[in-house]
């Protein structure tokens, strides 16, 4: 997304623990539990790097009394869907509720709007 930059974590998941060299190995085999961050101003965005099957995407890093709380979210989007999806946060994380179709066939990208 243009204009984004870094957010405090990098990511989360099984892939961002593999720190062996993969430049001559198989490709990367991503799970609904991997998840890379950016912000752009008060938004931040989360790209899961694989589709949720059960239905609901949880973000682990964003769990109650994380660095973004429940009252400072205003809005959960997945961009090339149509509407807001439904959330709630509690000690395991941001859990969100996904769409039954999804909107494209790679990666996934959730528009947390802050106040």
């Amino acid at each position: 997304i243009y204009g984004t930059r870094p957010w405090m974590v990098y990511g989360e998941g099984p892939s961002t623990k593999n720190t062996e060299k993969i430049w001559d190995s198989e490709q990367v085999a991503y799970t609904p539990q991997d998840i890379r961050f950016t912000q752009k101003g008060k938004d931040l965005f989360a790209f899961l790097l694989a589709w949720p099957e059960e239905g609901q995407a949880l973000i682990q890093s964003l769990k109650a009394g994380s660095m973004v709380p429940a009252e400072q979210i205003q809005a959960v989007r997945l961009l090339g869907a149509a509407g807001e999806l439904t959330w709630h946060q509690d000690g395991w994380g941001l859990h969100i509720q996904m769409p039954v179709q999804k909107p494209c066939e790679n990666a996934y990208t959730l528009r947390i709007e802050r106040k």
